[in-house]
């Protein structure tokens, strides 16, 4: 009997640390160096990198599968993922956003992006043999499973990519 399902799935993310640079130099007149704010305490510093938690997320998803038991134990599960995920900082220290004065201009498509993911398995289930005396179970009723293949769609470039 097919059985298919759809669903949403959806997440929120506060509170998310990032790296900031608090000594950052604001745009104007003068030296970099000058307008830096803590230019008076630090003169010889430049950047000062601070954890902050302060960034956001969000994720948004359609999710679509459909299972069918086929014939004699065969068993087929094709999924389809229709995913989006935001963020201000996806790699909280290993990268500054764009303008430290404004954090929230960096809020975009996330670095991990899943667009799209297609999903396709296959598994078989060996059969029970029996006797008069008792049931053979040395292999009765184990399943064998093909190796899933996962198909995922790059956000940035739309380029579908296949592994296992």
């Amino acid at each position: 009997m097919p059985r298919p399902s759809v669903g949403y799935v959806g997440n929120l993310g506060r509170k998310l640390v990032y790296t900031r640079n608090i000594n950052a130099a604001p745009p104007g007149a003068g030296t970099v160096q000058s307008r830096r704010p803590y230019n008076s305490l630090y003169p010889t510093l430049g950047s000062i990198n601070q954890l902050e938690t302060a960034a956001a997320s969000s994720y948004h998803s359609f999710q679509a599968q459909y299972t069918q038991r086929l014939w004699k134990g065969v068993t087929t599960k094709l999924a389809y993922t229709w995913g989006h995920s935001i963020d201000d900082a996806s790699e909280p220290r290993n990268l500054l956003p764009a303008n430290s004065y404004n954090v929230r201009l960096d809020r975009a498509a996330s670095d991990f992006d899943p667009l799209h993911i297609f999903n396709a398995f296959a598994s078989y289930t060996l059969p029970s043999f029996t006797s008069h005396w008792k049931p053979l179970t040395m292999f009765g009723g184990e399943t064998v499973v093909q190796e899933p293949l996962w198909l995922h769609a790059a956000a940035a470039t739309g380029k579908w990519y296949a592994f296992r």
